[in-house]
């Protein structure tokens, strides 16, 4: 989770040093607003996104460990990415594009993404089996050395 404050607060940097440095008649120029474009919205969307999409995945994949009584994994894994993927790309989708996209590109621009993400993790699922194998392997193999 540190990868994404270092990313808000470079890009956040970015965009205060470039307001801060310039004067205001450069500012109503529309300069800075040509040179950093549309940056500042796609930060933005891209961290309320990251931190709706990852709360809702991590409580969805934590109520669900719970009803399957730690079983299932890949409905949970699946299950959460579903809930997860689908409010990170309609936060991300609604912020970043909200007055550009409408009706049905903004519908198709959604659900293309929250596919293509979701599909991503499908496809991955057998390489995060395999990752979770070897951390309960090195889990097990550390709690045996200091008699836990």
């Amino acid at each position: 989770m540190d990868g994404i404050w270092y990313y808000a607060a470079g890009s956040g940097g970015v965009y205060g040093c470039a307001l801060h440095a310039a004067s205001p008649r450069i500012y109503r120029s529309g300069v800075v607003r040509a040179v950093l474009g549309f940056f500042p919205r796609i930060v933005a969307a891209s961290l309320a996104a990251f931190l709706t999409g990852s709360f809702l995945n991590s409580f969805v994949l934590a109520k669900l460990k719970v009803k399957t009584k730690g079983e299932k994994l890949w409905l949970r894994l699946i299950g959460s990415t579903f809930v997860g993927e689908f409010f990170d790309t309609v936060v991300f989708a609604l912020v970043a594009f909200g007055d550009i996209l409408q009706g049905t590109c903004m519908l198709v621009y959604i659900l293309i993404g929250w596919l293509f993400k979701t599909g991503v993790e499908v496809v991955c699922l057998l390489i995060t089996y395999r990752v979770i194998a070897k951390m309960k392997q090195i889990e097990k193999s550390c709690c045996d050395i200091i008699n836990i």
